[in-house]
């Protein structure tokens, strides 16, 4: 047997060797048909727990997106029900079930909590775990706040005359909840603030809610062609708060001329300019495009209104705004390309965000957001005073 054959079937038994080990290893891998790359299983525990709540078939869920994904093992799994008096709406940040159960996942050292119109808050804490971060906290109730506790929350509302006519004043006492369950911050379940009484005054009048619990509040107060305000009303104020007058103060509307672009890689046709009115009352918002991003979320940007400035700012993060400069749209569109970027050498720091942008009549503005596949030049034109 020749030397060069058997050095060939020793490099052929070493590659077999080494394909061998590496499918093998490829295998161990991959999950069987009887593994799970989730949560272990439970067993009777499980078991338990799917007998008692509706909510239980979502624990593997929250295990795997929060606890381990997200938190690295940390925080709990709270399963329980909740049995709210008959037609109470509950402020809430969490699914229930038809049966009252839920299942969540909150962070280490966050509590669950939930707010019903004119009775004390309930909060719900860990308790010791049945298997590993799943707490069964039990069936909760609500129970009525003392008649001591109860505020009264008072005020009258202000606003100039629009073209003659007195507008009329909508008030909505709304339950808030912002008692996060993330670290972040955010809330991935069901955001629930429901409104608990509404009243329309004229400006000028007087308004009074009663029987406010030791919970959190909102006080909506929007008119028409006027900037909607948000009031927050905080637990731990007592008796009759008084909001003083409150004055409305007229809406800007702007015209947004505007030019927008999904993909700038492949675009198959440059798009034609469009313009858009919009009456920034910290409500209405400016739709960028009609298609939905890969989120399932319109392109639009909200239109925040604080000291008398209207903002624009998208809520996906991270995006990109440029404040080019004075002029129209027609100034910054080439024929042969999308945008004339030559101009951008001259921006100053403070003609660049990453959060949101003052938007002043007159300029024109570029956004971009990656993430949404999102571009938008436009030029804001003050229209205020050509509707009177």
């Amino acid at each position: 047997m020749s030397k060069s054959f058997l050095k060939t079937l020793g490099v052929l038994v070493l590659l077999y060797a080494i394909t061998f080990t590496a499918l093998h290893f490829y295998k161990r891998s991959i999950p069987s048909a009887n593994e799970t790359t989730e949560m272990p299983s439970l067993g009777p525990v499980m078991a338990d727990l799917r007998a008692h709540y509706q909510s239980a078939k979502s624990i593997s869920k929250e295990y795997k997106w929060h606890i381990k994904r997200l938190w690295d093992g940390g925080g709990h799994i709270l399963v329980g029900r909740i049995e709210p008096p008959e037609g109470a709406k509950i402020a809430r940040i969490l699914t229930l079930q038809n049966d009252g159960s839920f299942a969540t996942a909150i962070y280490p050292g966050r509590t669950l909590e939930l707010y019903i119109h004119g009775y004390e808050p309930l909060v719900i804490t860990p308790n010791e775990p049945v298997w590993g971060p799943i707490c069964d906290v039990g069936t909760h109730t609500f129970e009525k706040a003392p008649l001591e506790d109860l505020r009264t929350l008072t005020g009258s509302v202000q606003a100039e005359p629009m073209k003659g006519k007195t507008p009329e004043v909508k008030l909505e006492l709304i339950v808030q909840n912002e008692a996060y369950l993330g670290r972040d911050g955010g809330t991935w379940q069901q955001c629930l603030r429901p409104v608990v009484e509404t009243k329309d005054i004229s400006p000028g009048q007087s308004f009074s809610f009663e029987g406010l619990s030791p919970i959190p509040y909102e006080l909506k107060i929007s008119a028409k062609g006027y900037v909607t305000q948000t009031l927050t009303i905080q637990p731990d104020l007592r008796g009759v708060i008084d909001l003083g007058a409150i004055q409305l103060q007229r809406a800007q509307v702007l015209r947004f001329d505007y030019i927008s672009m999904i993909d700038l890689d492949a675009p198959d046709t440059w798009p034609s300019p469009e313009d858009q009115r919009v009456v920034c009352n910290n409500e209405n918002k400016f739709l960028i495009a009609t298609v939905a991003d890969r989120y399932d979320s319109k392109r639009q940007f909200r239109l925040p209104v604080r000291d008398g400035h209207t903002y624009a700012l998208h809520p996906r993060l991270p995006s990109e705004y440029y404040r080019l400069g004075p002029g129209k749209l027609e100034d910054y569109i080439k024929k042969t390309d999308w945008i004339e970027r030559t101009r951008w050498a001259d921006l100053r720091p403070s003609d660049v965000a990453s959060d949101e942008i003052l938007l002043e009549s007159g300029y024109v503005y570029f956004f971009r957001n990656r993430r949404s596949d999102c571009n938008c030049l436009f030029a804001v034109t003050d229209i205020t005073d050509e509707l009177d």
